[in-house]
């Protein structure tokens, strides 16, 4: 089983499960070879060899186990531990005439206790990491996404747009489409906000116009939430303006401009359809 860091780190849990149980076997073994140490019921040279062994078996056993859950804190320790045991191999007399005396068994068991209460507090410390983890990525979890900030552009860039929302608001309240042409911007209060907006964003065509490009300028200042709310339901169905002709109008007030613009046309058109209407009714 892994938990993971906030950083996305793994830490392999079940390798401390190994090594808290591979040191309680070297605290075994340390506590049947303590009460001969008391007691002289073997030899001095024999309580040296038990205590070292016992150390060995932690550097070969405890120690890679601990640094194999992946938690960099506990290297330290582990290493802290290794330099006990070369003590425990190297500063303990265990050769020449004598040998091994009562003060060097005791202080053979001194260092050999001290590696394996260096252990417990890595594996100790590697735990609690792991716990920190898993709290802080519940926490992350419970806590609500963060929002994005949209007040990186300029305090003329934050006025034109705010400037322009309340035309978009204020068109929209009135039923008029929010999305305009060139051919009919001038003539509606979303003209002159529109081309102050464009003028302070920059980047954009400056024409007045209330297209998908500026839509999306005001939204990466202001927002996508604010440019919908202002602009009513209906524009989220277009993503930045009412459906509506491809000048911006609705298809009834699309025909009527068409018919005001073309009016020779027009009119050729309806005498035609008098003409062809008259002629069928000629003819039954």
């Amino acid at each position: 089983m892994n938990a993971y860091y906030a950083t996305g780190q793994a830490v392999d849990t079940q390798s401390l499960d190994v090594a808290n149980a591979k040191a309680n076997a070297m605290e075994g073994m340390l506590s049947a070879t303590d009460p001969n140490v008391a007691f002289g019921k073997i030899s001095y040279t024999d309580e040296v060899a038990a205590y070292q062994k016992a150390g060995q078996y932690g550097v070969s056993n405890v120690g890679p186990a601990i640094d194999a859950a992946g938690v960099a804190t506990t290297k330290p320790l582990t290493h802290a531990a290794w330099d006990l045991n070369g003590r425990l191999h190297t500063d303990i007399s265990t050769w020449g005439p004598v040998g091994p005396g009562f003060s060097d068994a005791v202080n053979a068991r001194g260092l050999a206790w001290r590696m394996l209460n260096t252990y417990k507090q890595a594996i100790l410390a590697a735990r609690q990491t792991v716990l920190q983890a898993t709290q802080a990525t519940l926490a992350a979890r419970q806590a609500p996404p963060p929002q994005p900030v949209y007040s990186a552009a300029t305090s003329s860039v934050q006025a034109a747009a705010q400037a322009l929302l309340a035309a978009i608001r204020a068109t929209s309240a009135s039923g008029q489409p929010v999305v305009w042409t060139a051919a009919r911007g001038q003539a509606t209060a979303m003209w002159r906000p529109t081309y102050s907006f464009q003028q302070a964003y920059g980047h954009l065509k400056v024409d007045g116009i209330y297209g998908s490009q500026t839509a999306k300028a005001l939204q990466a200042v202001v927002g996508p939430d604010a440019v919908a709310a202002a602009s009513g339901p209906a524009a989220a169905v277009a993503g930045y303006g009412w459906i509506a002709g491809d000048d911006g109008s609705q298809p009834a007030a699309k025909l009527g401009r068409w018919v005001r613009e073309n009016r020779t046309t027009a009119v050729l058109v309806l005498l035609t359809g008098a003409v062809a209407v008259m002629a069928m009714s000629g003819r039954r």
